[in-house]
């Protein structure tokens, strides 16, 4: 319970901390071969940033930048409405989305090296 107390204490610090991180997400990712997604600094937590990359590229692209000790994920794979059957129709956006996404955990603690790292990654496997 204290450390919950805590960290509510701090949350307008964290949630600064993983907005600016967010952005270094957001300028420092150049590679021409995915898109960000919408991004509004001032709105969300600010939890994970998201791109999204070739369907045929993004596991190879997740496996060569966990491999570097960047740790990234394909949240939402498959696509909510298959996984939970909520919904058996063809939902094409989901899908969409779904076969592209690449999660970044965003903390206060990311660095630049790692974005160079991401960027390389990226641009060898593309």
């Amino acid at each position: 319970a204290e450390r919950i107390r805590d960290n509510l204490e701090n949350i307008s610090d964290t949630l600064r901390e993983r907005r600016k991180s967010a952005l270094i997400f957001k300028e420092g990712i150049v590679s021409r071969s995915f898109k960000h997604l919408k991004y509004n600094p001032d709105q969300g937590t600010c939890f994970r940033y998201s791109i999204l990359v070739s369907p045929e590229k993004r596991d190879k692209i997740m496996v060569a930048l966990r491999i570097q000790g960047i740790f990234c994920s394909r949240l939402y794979f498959p696509a909510l409405h298959r996984l939970y059957a909520c919904n058996r129709e063809a939902l094409p956006a989901a899908e969409y989305i779904a076969d592209r996404i690449l999660n970044f955990k965003v903390s206060s603690a990311i660095e630049s090296e790692e974005i160079n790292i991401i960027n390389k990654v990226i641009d060898s496997l593309i």
